[in-house]
């Protein structure tokens, strides 16, 4: 289960993620990315275990054939699975289809904290940006289908025989230790990445970055104002006394 609100590091340098964030307030909207657009090139990695029984292998080779050249018919797949059997070739597969299909999914990538200073120096243009809090309790489906992100100090593993869903799951929620301190949560969407639609009440509050620029600060509050479920505004500030933010309530 995820915490009762997520959140999204936002940065409002370039029109094309100023446009995003205001599609956010105005339509309540969110975009969902590709893994080949993470920022980190081990995100998504796993180690793809060949071991199995010769029974598995037939089950798979069969299953895989007929998906990917459905015009054999049931003799000749028998064939060429035998072949591919006899050959071993089967043990050189590209590791690679591991996350092949991850690749086509959509993902939108939240945080259980909101006053991380590194996410907001990465994430939210050196805290000039804004950090959005989304509702992801019991009821509330659209965030709450949120999966936690596993840190590993290497590659977690997946059997090939194991079912599509399972090893995008492995794929798509593992990632470097490096990164623990982003407490991640993911969203899954099979249907790809792309623009969503979520229901106007799970957008809670906006958190003003502490190096936000007047006319920055203006625009979001002007924005979070349209909204008929207005959500709560808050403001980062640097702590006086020790390396943190404290989140208070914006005036």
């Amino acid at each position: 289960m995820a915490p009762e609100v997520l959140y999204k590091y936002r940065s409002l340098a370039g029109d094309e993620q100023r446009d995003r964030i205001k599609q956010t307030f105005a339509k309540s909207s969110v975009y969902f990315s590709s893994p080949d657009q993470f920022n980190d090139p081990f995100d998504c990695k796993v180690e793809l275990l060949l071991n199995g029984t010769e029974e598995e292998w037939k089950q798979y080779l069969s299953q895989r054939l007929q998906e990917r050249r459905p015009g054999l018919s049931p003799a000749d797949r028998l064939t060429e699975m035998n072949r591919i059997i006899r050959s071993g070739s089967y043990n050189k597969l590209d590791p690679s289809i591991s996350t092949r299909a991850a690749k086509v999914a959509g993902v939108y990538c939240l945080s259980a904290v909101n006053a991380d200073i590194l996410m907001w120096s990465h994430y939210a243009d050196a805290h000039r940006g804004i950090c959005l809090g989304f509702r992801a309790g019991a009821r509330d489906y659209f965030f709450r289908r949120s999966q936690e992100v596993k840190y590993f100090e290497s590659y977690p593993s997946t059997r090939i025989f194991d079912p599509d869903e399972k090893r995008m799951e492995t794929a798509l929620l593992a990632k470097s230790a490096h990164w623990s301190y982003e407490k991640e949560y993911r969203i899954i969407e099979l249907r790809g990445s792309g623009v969503y639609h979520f229901p106007d009440h799970l957008l809670v509050e906006v958190i003003l970055g502490c190096q936000i620029n007047d006319d920055d600060a203006k625009s979001v509050i002007e924005w979070a104002n349209t909204r008929n479920d207005r959500p709560r505004v808050y403001r980062a500030r640097k702590k006086n006394r020790e390396f943190g933010l404290s989140i208070e309530a914006s005036l």
